[in-house]
């Protein structure tokens, strides 16, 4: 407190005497508690959305529903370089505000989506983020909930994996085995491998694994 009113004090007398001063905000490096201030890279028209990091460590930007979230701005930006507060979604301190992008029930998990918002628990193939609880409710897109946040966690689902079960061992080879019966042993056992490589694919970091 005492650094913040010597400052006060010598910023007061320097404009006193015709002298420029530097300007102090707390985007420069250190430790923050909760939360940062951060630079737009454009506009932002909505608060409560979430927020990745942007164009360089000082910017932000909306989050895309792969995007690994940074965290939730609290202010709107009407342009690039506009300065906007960023909620980090851990270590989190209290519940915090987020933009439904459809209905979510009470205690449902939440994921990041298109624009910015949170969604339910994904039901289609792609990567996205486990972001939080929801502690409210919304009835459709665009409604603001409050969310119980969480650090950010890679979730990916996957299609449908090819091979079911006894789906080889089914196959019929007979003693005098022929071409045709090579092929499907073939064809299945390369099936069996595309499914281990988009399971090695979703695993390529630690990852919530989810197959439709």
């Amino acid at each position: 407190m005492l650094t913040v009113l010597a400052l006060a004090a010598w910023a007061i007398l320097k404009i006193k005497q015709g002298a420029s001063i530097p300007h102090f905000s707390n985007v420069a490096e250190g430790t923050h508690e909760g939360s940062l201030t951060k630079k737009a890279d454009a506009v932002i028209s909505t608060r409560f959305l979430m927020v990745k990091i942007g164009s360089d460590a000082d910017h932000i930007a909306v989050c895309g529903v792969g995007d690994r979230p940074l965290g939730i701005a609290t202010d709107e930006a009407e342009g690039a370089e506009d300065l906007v507060n960023v909620n980090l979604l851990s270590p989190s301190a209290s519940t915090q505000k987020a933009v439904a992008s459809e209905a979510i029930a009470v205690g449902a998990t939440v994921f990041t989506a298109a624009s910015g918002k949170v969604q339910n628990e994904p039901v289609a193939a792609g990567t996205y983020y486990l972001a939080g609880r929801a502690l409210t409710a919304a009835g459709a897109d665009g409604e603001v909930i409050e969310i119980e946040p969480q650090a950010p966690i890679r979730t990916v689902v996957i299609a449908t994996l090819g091979n079911v079960n006894a789906e080889i061992g089914a196959l019929t080879i007979g003693a005098s085995y022929n071409q045709t019966e090579v092929q499907a042993l073939r064809d299945k056992s390369e099936e069996l491998a595309d499914d281990v490589r988009a399971l090695a694919a979703a695993l390529s970091e630690p990852s919530l694994v989810k197959v439709l």
